[in-house]
């Protein structure tokens, strides 16, 4: 009886020590190939606004922004493109009770394409925008998070950039 609790209790060090845990769990995703165009886009700037580690959340941004854009019909265009696309992310942390929690939020416009870069910050309002906030434990630095926030603003954008035509 002593070698049973013995071994269950060495087996249940074992796999909670942290050399042997394996990931709580997996998302796994992927984009189809689309040929239906309905715009073309320049992605303009995607800006990070976190107290830490900014540079790689910029280029993973980046490439899921692209990816939701394609998924939806919007495809990257090297000149000619009827939009530019700005993305503003945010985190702040602020503390209840005893926890400290956090406010993520996600800013997506899409201007004119025709717009140059220097009169962006002169155009009156973009041709859509999105806008997603949610608060909660979860961080940017959370692929999981990243990859939700994204695809909310870039869906919701997409809704009013069509419903605006």
């Amino acid at each position: 009886m002593k070698k049973k609790i013995l071994l269950v209790l060495a087996m249940t060090v074992l796999l909670v020590s942290c050399g042997t845990s394996l990931p709580s769990w997996y998302s796994i995703r992927s984009w189809p190939g689309s040929n239906h165009v309905k715009g073309r886009v320049k992605l303009r700037e995607i800006t990070v606004d976190k107290i830490a580690g900014t540079a790689s959340l910029e280029e993973e941004a980046r490439e899921l922004v692209f990816m939701y854009l394609r998924e939806a019909g919007y495809f990257p265009a090297g000149e000619g493109e009827d939009y530019l696309v700005d993305m503003i992310l945010r985190e702040r942390e602020y503390i209840t009770g005893w926890k400290t929690k956090r406010s993520i939020a996600a800013d997506l416009r899409f201007w004119p394409g025709s717009l140059s870069a220097a009169s962006l910050s002169t155009a009156p309002t973009p041709v859509s925008a999105s806008r997603v906030v949610c608060t909660g434990e979860e961080s940017l630095s959370s692929s999981k998070t990243l990859g939700k926030i994204i695809r909310l603003a870039v869906r919701r954008g997409i809704r009013a950039l069509e419903k605006n035509r």
